[in-house]
């Protein structure tokens, strides 16, 4: 399911948006949000996304991970 929601995101076809605060804590941060995709005329929400990410000391992500119920 990951891989289609990416492969529509590059496509233009997902809506990815924050729908609170982003939680920061030392080198890491937890965002939650939701997609609105469209495939094949058909519209779906996604909703809670929780994606961890990890970040090194130049700031750059060395680590994402995705929670959601696709």
């Amino acid at each position: 399911g990951l891989e289609e929601i990416w492969g529509m995101a590059q496509a233009g076809k997902v809506n990815l948006r924050l729908t609170g605060d982003v939680i920061v804590c030392a080198n890491e941060a937890i965002a939650f949000m939701r997609a609105e995709t469209t495939h094949e005329g058909q519209s779906r929400v996604t909703e809670p996304i929780i994606d961890h990410f990890v970040f090194d000391e130049d700031g750059k992500i060395t680590s994402v991970r995705a929670f959601y119920n696709f």
